[in-house]
């Protein structure tokens, strides 16, 4: 019988949006770590002059007239306000999927879209359970302050990266 030698090996980091992970490989067996080393880099996409949703992402109108976020770029906003589907497919509301040629797959839910610049605690409520960036800036506790590409405080909605 061979004995392997019990050994740990970094294999090298990945960056996947704006997180970076650190590959790891033991007793044949690869993990993924968070990185909370490496600050978190804001990408936005704005809505509009207030709202944004996160890179990679798109902003579709919501029930109320205000935005929420497609997990996907360049997506196509789906007619019942609260779905979309991948960049050349189309809603089908009957069937409540996505539609092309090639075939159907489930239509997505979207998630809320974010202040863009964090909020200002002057102007929101901070509730205990919110994540505070600074003495005048707050996120929603499902969210992380990080700077965006300006310097400014942005919200990273977490919900993004879980699987």
């Amino acid at each position: 019988m061979e004995r392997h030698q019990q050994s740990t090996i970094e294999l090298g980091r990945c960056r996947f949006r704006t997180v970076l992970f650190t590959l790891v490989k033991s007793k044949n067996l690869f993990f993924y770590f968070l990185d909370l080393s490496y600050p978190p880099l804001c990408s936005d996409v704005p809505c509009n002059d207030t709202v944004a949703c996160p890179d990679e992402t798109t902003c579709c109108k919501n029930v109320k007239g205000g935005w929420n976020c497609c997990p996907l770029p360049q997506a196509v906003c789906c007619e019942d306000f609260l779905h979309c589907c991948p960049h050349g497919k189309k809603c089908n509301l009957a069937a409540m999927t996505c539609d092309d040629p090639s075939g159907s797959i489930p239509w997505l839910e979207k998630k809320p879209s974010r202040p863009i610049g964090g909020q200002n605690k002057e102007k929101g409520k901070a509730a205990a359970a919110n994540v505070s960036c600074d003495s005048s800036h707050f996120c929603p506790a499902s969210s992380t302050c990080c700077k965006d590409v300006n310097a400014e405080w942005s919200c990273l909605e977490l919900e993004v990266f879980r699987t």
